[in-house]
């Protein structure tokens, strides 16, 4: 029952946390557009306002899922909501319905470096040096076509036809999209 209040509060701070973000992100970009006195379509502003859109729209998803998964805990547990720091008579009815909560087993520093995510952590830290490093001496479409196709062999991705239109559209639409339309240069 911990955890999923413990998911539920969660899903809604990131919630919060995107759509302040977002409001933050477009408030700079409309203030510092009116002061750049461009056009929207030549303007360094266009981009942060439309990230602030998508973090927008993004956010309301978070605090509607949190909303959802708080409703569903009540329609499940109607009789349990709000036991835990009521008072110790209603702790030990939970203890006794649910079982007495097991410790975490504590896991030493070495230990938890041997385990697969942070691998995979410093495999992208890794490829995210030789992308950067490609961009400059191939050119943004070549280098982030391989970047692309790397990282989803190594995140075990096996369809070859997804990985090819994968990796080579999605460079591609962003270079005509920013870099033909919107006459944004790329690195």
């Amino acid at each position: 029952m911990l955890r999923g209040k413990n998911k539920i509060h969660q899903t809604s701070v990131e919630g919060f946390a995107f759509l302040l973000g977002s409001v933050s992100l477009a408030v700079y970009s409309l203030v510092l557009h009116v002061g750049s006195k461009a056009k929207w379509k030549m303007s360094p502003y266009l981009f942060p306002l439309l990230l602030a859109v998508f973090l927008f729209l993004l956010s309301l998803s978070l605090l509607q899922e949190g909303k959802k998964e708080r409703r569903e805990q009540e329609e499940e547990n109607p009789e349990k909501q709000g036991l835990v720091g009521e008072g110790p008579l209603q702790y030990m009815e939970a203890v006794s319905e649910q079982g007495i909560p097991q410790k975490k087993k504590s896991t030493h520093f070495f230990t938890s470096l041997r385990e697969k995510p942070w691998k995979d952590a410093i495999v992208f830290a890794l490829l995210s040096l030789v992308y950067i490093l490609g961009i400059t001496l191939v050119g943004f479409v070549v280098s982030t076509t391989l970047f692309l196709a790397v990282s989803f062999v190594h995140l075990k991705e096996r369809r070859v036809y997804l990985i090819l239109v994968l990796s080579v559209s999605f460079p591609l639409i962003v270079y005509v999209l920013f870099g033909m339309l919107l006459h944004v240069m790329l690195p």
